[in-house]
């Protein structure tokens, strides 16, 4: 890490020196802006510099002729560049839902083709650096199937970062989407990183059904049409499902400890529930997404659903954090848990406030968990909610818990200082304003 600061610093301190040279393409540009690899990009980009010749942007052989004149920069090593490329432009993490809604991908593979086009030893080094092309996102758009298929060329066997739109339509065998697919999947044994969205037809699955030994995390935002698959990955450690995926089997992820699912809500759910809580011992973070509706089945207990688990509980050895919504179904799991390392909770906004919980249930929680001692409440929760929640923690510990409790930054003095006289005098409190 230490090189690659000090490789920055080179990196900078040899812009601002081309910035003194005399060519009217780059005295004009501010320095601060020339700072780093994004003044690079501004110098290299500007029309003036530009071929009128110069390939697109996925079909690059060979950079053309140095574009600038920073003689200087030949003078870094190229694992050194190497470094501060792959520090400027991280892999994004898979959890990142922005990867969906924005052109990351289309806008990961402009930033490398720019950074070629600074010098013919940044095109080099850009080309030799198989992590940089390691991110590879997979759409039915037929133009950028071609550059993902460069982009895997490049990898060289390095670990690869996934993120496939599955779409919500089915495709033929023959269709270049499901070609690439299938050449993305016959490198699974490389994966490190997966996210999706849209629908998987028979007979594809959202995952590979084989042996994932990478792969770290995933991101499931879409569903399957297939019989159940069963995630045999090792080294997984991050799983976020924003369905409830019942054919999805991941009893093969011993080593999972972060865990984003929406809240069972049948007996189908809660048995899945159950068993990747019994298979995953080291489970740390377990978050429950927030309901947009309710089913009525939802609001049963797990006496209701006649599951054996509901006598003596569901035992978390390493939960350390769990963030939920004031829903009825999220109080009334509180109370089956136990969870002797949990530590903090954190409480969710939500759009249902109809439905009243049963806050004495808290109290169950408390008895099991004998380390919890911070809450945190997130933004727009109903006061009398926050209220009812702290009166159900038990009295000999309310006092020595970290309360957090975030508000609007618009809100008026008159109205926090009125929601602080009602809740301050249940215990310390920090206000934490948000936008």
């Amino acid at each position: 890490m230490t090189n690659v600061i000090v490789g920055i610093i080179l990196e900078r301190r040899i812009v601002n020196k081309a910035l003194e040279g005399s060519d009217p393409r780059v005295v004009g540009l501010e320095r601060s802006r020339a700072c780093g690899i994004h003044g690079v990009l501004d110098i290299a980009t500007d029309p003036t510099t530009y071929h009128p010749k110069s390939p697109p942007f996925d079909d690059i052989a060979h950079a053309p002729k140095p574009l600038v004149p920073l003689k200087s920069m030949g003078s870094l090593p190229s694992e050194l560049l190497s470094s501060i490329h792959l520090t400027l432009l991280p892999i994004p993490p898979c959890t990142n839902v922005e990867w969906y809604d924005e052109p990351l991908y289309p806008m990961r593979i402009k930033t490398l083709t720019r950074l070629r086009l600074v010098s013919r030893q940044w095109n080099d080094t850009v080309l030799d650096t198989p992590q940089l092309w390691s991110y590879i996102d997979i759409d039915s758009n037929v133009r950028r199937l071609d550059t993902t298929q460069l982009s895997l060329e490049r990898t060289r066997g390095t670990p690869l970062h996934i993120r496939v739109h599955f779409g919500f339509g089915e495709h033929d065998d023959q269709d270049p989407f499901t070609q690439m697919l299938e050449r993305a999947w016959s490198e699974a044994h490389r994966w490190e990183t997966f996210a999706c969205h849209g629908t998987a037809y028979f007979p594809r699955y959202l995952l590979p059904p084989g042996p994932l030994p990478q792969l770290r995390e995933v991101y499931i935002g879409g569903r399957q049409d297939t019989s159940p698959v069963k995630i045999q990955a090792p080294r997984l450690e991050t799983l976020w499902e924003l369905l409830s995926l019942a054919n999805i089997e991941t009893s093969g992820a011993p080593a999972l400890k972060s865990w984003a699912v929406p809240h069972p809500s049948n007996r189908e759910e809660w048995e899945r529930f159950i068993k990747v809580v019994q298979k995953c011992h080291q489970l740390e973070w377990l978050h429950f997404f927030e309901y947009h509706t309710i089913p009525d089945e939802a609001l049963r207990t797990l006496e209701d659903w006649g599951l054996p688990e509901a006598s003596g509980g569901i035992y978390f050895p390493s939960l350390k954090q769990l963030e939920f919504t004031l829903y009825p179904v999220s109080i009334n799991f509180l109370g089956y848990i136990h969870a002797p390392n949990l530590q903090r909770l954190i409480v969710q906004r939500t759009v249902l406030y109809s439905y009243q919980p049963a806050f004495s249930i808290l109290a169950r929680l408390f008895e099991s968990s004998p380390k919890l001692d911070a809450i945190r409440f997130e933004a727009d929760i109903p006061l009398e909610l926050i209220q009812q929640c702290l009166m159900a923690v038990p009295h000999d510990r309310i006092a020595g818990m970290e309360v957090e409790i975030e508000y609007q930054r618009w809100l008026l003095p008159q109205e926090l200082t009125e929601q602080r006289e009602c809740l301050d005098s249940l215990c310390l409190i920090q206000w934490i304003p948000i936008e």
